[in-house]
């Protein structure tokens, strides 16, 4: 049986000290990530928020009031003294009006990470290609005499 033995440069902590380094050249590659994740938390966030927001409105369909525990995270909504009160078809109806913002805004979070992350995912990974060919061309003659090049070829078909 073959010891399984883990690959130089697998560690998380050279992954990210390699994409730093591949990234680092440009600023504008490095905002877009940084924009990237800030969408991608805040499609996160959204995402979460949507079943409460759902459960809240169902909540107050079937009580055929406003629930308590809203009333207590919105104390608005039912005391007189802050204004006017709510009935519950208004409070309904405008939970559901805010669970479909909200899940549109998560999706549209979603596909603008996708298009913020596209330009930067190819401009790293052109980079990381050509470094790897270069690396590949800097190699001794040695190396390429005595290697396999059907080896080689997988090697960097496959990006390992």
């Amino acid at each position: 049986m073959r010891k399984k033995v883990t690959p130089k440069g697998a560690s998380l902590s050279e992954v990210f000290s390699f994409l730093s380094k591949v990234s680092s050249r440009e600023k504008k590659i490095v905002r877009r990530l940084i924009l990237a994740m800030m969408l991608m938390f805040t499609s996160k966030v959204l995402n979460l928020l949507v079943p409460f927001f759902f459960k809240a409105a169902v909540d107050t369909v079937t009580l055929g009031a406003i629930p308590a525990p809203l009333v207590r995270f919105l104390p608005f909504l039912a005391s007189p003294e802050m204004g006017r009160t709510f009935t519950a078809t208004q409070v309904c109806a405008s939970l559901v009006i805010l669970y479909g913002l909200l899940k549109l805004l998560s999706g549209v979070t979603h596909e603008s990470r996708n298009v913020v992350f596209s330009r930067a995912q190819y401009a790293v990974g052109r980079r990381v290609t050509r470094m790897s060919f270069e690396h590949i061309h800097d190699l001794d003659a040695d190396f390429h005499s005595h290697s396999r090049t059907g080896a080689l070829v997988r090697i960097v078909d496959r990006g390992t």
